[in-house]
């Protein structure tokens, strides 16, 4: 009988064991469970605080550059590789126009450009083309006949100014301040565009 009591006893401890090392294996999973859940949360919130930062970058993207504000600085190589920065152009109202790579819009304006220099000699104008380096531009600019400076531009002067297409013209007063931003495509137009001041 004392026998048979010690086995009771014993299976009895060995039930109570099993219960405590499953009770602890799944404490264990729950705690790794809920560990990971938080990682994922947290993941999750830190992706949707880049999202909604994201967000409103676009928005503040499409509002148009403000009249009268100080135009983005920039320092950009031109097409014979000296650096070219925004206060360089001082002194004069500057046209800025935004343009890139295989723009078929872009090829079309640049005989427009060309007229447009040749009519408006008070008019700097400056051409920030981007995707390409400063080597590329003078090949491209020799080609194409192009008489405005050309600068390569990078995504951050696409960025700063507002460019949500190409062509894009950005009209500068002789401080540096920005008189307007307008896609234009024709002689007529930017001619009005420049003598209007926006």
């Amino acid at each position: 009988m004392k026998k048979s009591i010690l086995i009771s006893l014993f299976s009895l401890q060995l039930l109570i064991l099993g219960g405590v090392a499953i009770t602890a294996y799944y404490t264990f999973l729950n705690k790794s469970q809920i560990q990971t859940t938080q990682k994922k949360l947290e993941s999750t919130f830190t992706f949707m605080d880049k999202m909604a930062e994201l967000r409103k970058e676009q928005e503040e993207s499409k509002k148009p550059l403000v009249k009268g504000s100080e135009a983005p600085k920039f320092s950009l190589s031109n097409e014979e590789g000296k650096k070219v920065k925004l206060e360089d152009l001082r002194g004069q109202k500057t046209l800025l126009v935004f343009s890139q790579a295989n723009c078929e819009n872009c090829e079309k304006f640049y005989p427009i450009l060309n007229a447009f220099q040749e009519k408006q000699t008070n008019v700097k104008v400056v051409l920030m083309h981007y995707g390409t380096t400063p080597m590329q531009n003078k090949a491209y600019k020799a080609k194409k006949g192009i008489k405005a400076t050309m600068l390569a531009a990078a995504a951050q002067q696409m960025i700063d100014y507002k460019v949500q297409g190409t062509p894009t013209s950005v009209l500068l007063d002789s401080e540096g301040k920005v008189l307007g931003s307008k896609n234009v495509t024709n002689l007529k137009d930017l001619i009005a565009f420049v003598n209007k001041g926006a």
